[in-house]
């Protein structure tokens, strides 16, 4: 009688598990280091993506005048995270824009 052996079996479960297991572990939204719920994230992501838009502004405002705005007013009216609604600081000396509420993101 041909068939399957126990062992054959073990692996061939062993081997789906495994993958059952990788796509499970890649496909969950929030892991134990990250408690951030998936908006919360898309708006911090949203939060970074305006900071880089107006640091491309202020490169092309310096590049045009040769120096930075005093402001951002200047450059642009909105200039709030889109997260907490706190105003983005601003060094005019140097040109560098940041998030007070996601420092280092």
């Amino acid at each position: 009688m041909r068939g399957f052996t126990i062992i054959g079996l073990v692996v061939a479960l062993l081997i789906v598990a495994l993958l059952a297991l990788f796509l499970l572990k890649s496909t969950t939204v929030s892991t134990p280091e990250s408690t951030e719920s998936p908006l919360e994230r898309a708006r911090i992501l949203e939060c970074k993506m305006k900071l880089k838009a107006i640091r491309d502004e202020l490169r092309i405002y310096n590049l045009e005048h040769g120096h930075f705005p005093r402001s951002l007013d200047e450059i642009r009216s909105d200039c709030r995270c889109p997260v907490t609604g706190v105003e983005y600081r601003y060094d005019p000396k140097t040109g560098q824009v940041w998030c007070p509420d996601h420092p280092g993101r």
